[in-house]
Parts: structure tokens; sequence; C-alpha cells
């Protein structure tokens, strides 16, 4: 299930138990952007993999991050997303959604994910990297 991730309660939808995350950007369809990777297309869209030991609590600071009035910068995705001005203008704020997995061992399902993402497509998601 992806969640748009725009309204401020988008984070009640979400468990406070252990997992992995993934964002996208949905088009007019809902369904996710495709994105070109140096070794193909993306056609699941994934802007960035996460993990933590508490769903709930990580996006919802993901949102603090996301949202201008708040001065949060706990949160990788959310602070290259801001410094990147013509990322956020080919995925607008409404237009991200966020997909999640309860898993026990995050780290190591996480870890795993990127791995794979970066074996298919030759890197990581594109906002995984540090600022």
């Amino acid at each position: 299930m992806k969640i748009k991730m725009a309204p401020k309660e988008f984070h009640l939808k979400i468990p406070s138990k252990p997992g992995v995350y993934k964002i996208y950007s949905l088009d007019k369809n809902n369904s996710p952007k495709a994105l070109p990777r140096v070794l193909g297309i993306d056609k699941s869209g994934i802007l960035y993999i996460g993990k933590s030991e508490n769903l709930k609590d990580r996006l919802r600071m993901l949102w603090r991050v996301l949202n201008p009035i708040m001065v949060a910068k706990a949160h990788t995705f959310g602070v290259n997303y801001n410094s990147l001005k013509l990322i956020q203008k080919s995925f607008p704020l409404q237009t991200l959604a966020v997909e999640f997995e309860e898993r026990q061992n995050p780290k190591v399902y996480e870890k795993e994910l990127l791995e794979k993402y970066r074996q298919k497509y030759g890197e990581v998601p594109p906002l995984n990297g540090s600022k």
C-alpha cells in the first residue's frame, strides 16, 4: 500500500513497529514515476529506501523535515530533497508516497534492498546518498 505523504496526518496509518520503507513520486494516475538510472529505467520509481525500529516515528520525522515551517533535519531523504530545487520541481511534495513493510531486523533488510537495487541499476536510489 502506498500512502501519500502530503497530508499532515499520513503517519497515523503507519504502525509503531520496526520495518523498512520506500519513497516514490506518483504520476497523475497514482502510479510510480519511472526513473532513469545508470543501468536502465527503474519503473518502480524508488527515490529512497529507509529503515526504522519505529516506522511511525521515523516517517513522522520525515514529514517534519519536509515541512518548510519546521526546522528538523534528522532525515537524509528530507535534507537531500529540501536542498535540491530541481528534485522538488520534478517530484513535488504532493506527489510523494511511502510504502512500508514491517520487518524484524530492519537494518539487515534495508541493506539487502539497497544492494539488490545497486546490483540492478548500478547505483542506490537517488536520494539515499549523503548531502
